[in-house]
């Protein structure tokens, strides 16, 4: 395989574990202040960082890509926590790499 592709990989890899290790510091932070166990979601992150497309993205899928994309997919996508999808994304994939490189 190409280096930059493991490069690429890699910085993804890490990417991903480092924003899961920081939501879940912003969880037990929130936990800590407030007393109650909240999770940072996708949706929560998606309409900070930008609430009017996300509306857009909707109107889009469902009228000209198809209705049943959004309502059960994109609901369910945008309503899972941060940081346990992102941490098992980075070590499953982190995991991958190490086992790749132990059978060389």
């Amino acid at each position: 395989m190409a280096k930059g592709v493991n490069q690429i990989r890699r910085l993804f890899t890490l990417g991903c574990i480092l924003l899961a290790a920081f939501t879940l510091a912003a969880d037990i932070y929130e936990w800590w202040a407030t007393g109650q166990w909240n999770l940072i979601l996708f949706g929560d992150i998606a309409f900070r960082l930008f609430p009017e497309t996300l509306n857009i993205f909707q109107a889009i899928i469902q009228r000209y890509v198809w209705a049943y994309l959004w309502d059960p997919i994109a609901q369910t996508l945008l309503l899972l926590p941060v940081f346990p999808v992102l941490g098992t994304i980075g070590l499953g994939i982190l995991t991958w790499d190490l086992s790749k490189r132990r059978f060389r």
